[in-house]
């Protein structure tokens, strides 16, 4: 019978009507029918070629659903189990950069398969999206706006293959040409000096991560199985750089912590009832820093920001290490270990007094524990070899030993101990200064284009935020108590 359809022997076959009939049977719930009807469009397929693409979103509804199902064994025992799959990598390679495709109604079909129940569905449809969006990238980007959010929600999908494969469809659409690219910022409506701010950076990506914080927030689960996951994946697909930059100045922006502050006043004012979830937000910033100083000081694919932030000034990346500090001042210890990557050791003197006036919690004492085993780490090797460097020992021997003084007495505090004795004598390294001027016949120069000043007193002002923040959290939580109580 198939060899009737052969249009070697036929010329008067109606293909549609044929392909119409099949795909209804295609899709039956009894597998044998399923199974002969998905072999019928499998010959199809063979006899004419690119000629059934007009009728390609009727062969997906037939076979995504069923991709990689066992067929029947009571038919043609001999033939392959995975027959659809098989038939999908067929219409896969029919599918070229000048392919005339209905690309609208594709579209449709793999929209409604994004969320299928079945894992090789999800993974084949994304497959398929970018696969088109490959060969067909100008038809396709109109249509990014309706799969984008769809996207956005797999990135809670279960399955690690199909996370992978989502965050790679989602990286290709963020790293598209900004021409090419049919989202205005503006419609983002982050303000006009965050817009100006990310005016160099892809607008999709601004609006991924925008939906990732957003997610985050929402599902702490997901921050802890998946979060590290996910930022790193994304880092390694694009351009690290732009991916922390968008994220810090996000995270940053979310609260205006100048709104606090009343004209010529010094301390917070803050209002019970208007900033309900002012203490949850901060927290949330806290954790994404958190997660992110974690990233940035110990992951192979943040390797080229880590060099970049080593010397901001000589590489021209003040402006990224300022983005950064801003955010990080919501987790002071994360912050100190930015001043260390960035050799930034004199300037750090100026945050370690005021560790003293921030609550030192086991979160806290956690993180300086970090640092220590990051110091003794081959990615912070330069740091331990500063403390020979006559102008770097003295403030950076100053911070080890205010982290020392953090430190309750633990193995992080034996191996830091240890550490500074090992320093050598000041006296030493004086000569060795004068043998290295004489050598190089040139003087230490510390950097001065990052505006630490200002820094330092924007740090201050979030400090006051929260600790006036955790105030009011707490009062909420006796009042609560309480009412509940009275009750």
């Amino acid at each position: 019978m198939q060899n009737k359809l052969d249009p070697k022997r036929s010329d008067n076959v109606k293909l549609e009507g044929v392909i119409n009939v099949l795909v209804i049977q295609a899709t039956s719930q009894v597998p044998i029918v399923r199974d002969i009807a998905i072999q019928w469009l499998n010959q199809i397929n063979i006899y004419y070629g690119d000629k059934i693409l007009p009728s390609l979103p009727s062969f997906l509804i037939s076979i995504l659903p069923y991709l990689f199902d066992n067929m029947s064994n009571d038919f043609a025992g001999s033939r392959p189990l995975s027959l659809p799959n098989d038939l999908n990598q067929r219409l896969t390679s029919l599918v070229k950069t000048d392919s005339q495709i209905p690309v609208e109604a594709v579209v449709e079909v793999l929209l409604a398969h994004l969320r299928h129940e079945r894992t090789e569905t999800r993974v084949a449809t994304l497959n398929w999206i970018r696969h088109l969006h490959s060969t067909n990238p100008t038809n396709m980007f109109r249509y990014m706006d309706r799969f984008f959010p769809v996207l956005l929600d797999l990135l809670s999908d279960p399955t690690d293959e199909v996370l992978m494969l989502d965050i790679i469809l989602i990286t290709d659409i963020c790293g598209q040409p900004k021409q090419q690219q049919q989202l205005d910022i503006r419609s983002l409506k982050l303000g006009d000096e965050l817009n100006q701010e990310l005016k160099t950076i892809s607008p999709y990506l601004v609006k991924f991560n925008i939906a990732l914080l957003k997610m985050f927030k929402d599902d702490r689960k997901l921050v802890a199985d998946r979060g590290i996951q996910i930022i790193r994946q994304v880092c390694l697909l694009l351009e690290p750089t732009d991916v922390f930059r968008t994220i810090s100045l996000l995270l940053s922006s979310s609260i205006n912590f100048d709104s606090f502050f009343p004209q010529n006043s010094t301390t917070p004012q803050l209002n019970l009832g208007g900033n309900k979830d002012l203490y949850i937000e901060l927290e949330f910033i806290a954790k994404m820093v958190q997660m992110l100083n974690q990233i940035l000081m110990t992951t192979s694919e943040l390797f080229p920001l880590r060099q970049r932030l080593r010397n901001p000034d000589q590489s021209d990346s003040t402006e990224l290490f300022q983005n950064l500090y801003k955010c990080w001042c919501n987790q002071p210890i994360c912050l100190l270990s930015l001043y260390l990557l960035s050799q930034n050791y004199q300037s750090a003197l100026e945050l370690i007094p005021r560790l003293s006036d921030i609550d030192i919690t086991m979160e806290l004492l956690i993180e300086i524990d970090r640092i220590v085993q990051l110091i003794e780490s081959p990615i912070l090797a330069y740091v331990r070899m500063d403390l020979l460097h006559p102008d770097y020992q003295k403030p950076l021997t100053a911070l080890l030993s205010a982290l020392l003084m953090l430190l309750p007495q633990s193995e992080a505090f034996s191996i830091l101990h240890k550490r500074l004795q090992a320093v050598p004598h000041l006296a030493v390294l004086e000569s060795m200064k004068k043998s290295m001027i004489r050598g190089a016949g040139s003087s230490f120069s510390p950097p001065n284009k990052i505006k630490f000043k200002e820094l330092i007193q924007y740090f201050d002002r979030v400090t006051q935020v929260r600790s006036m923040a955790l105030r009011v959290h707490h009062k909420k939580m006796l009042e609560e108590i309480a009412r509940q109580k009275s009750e």
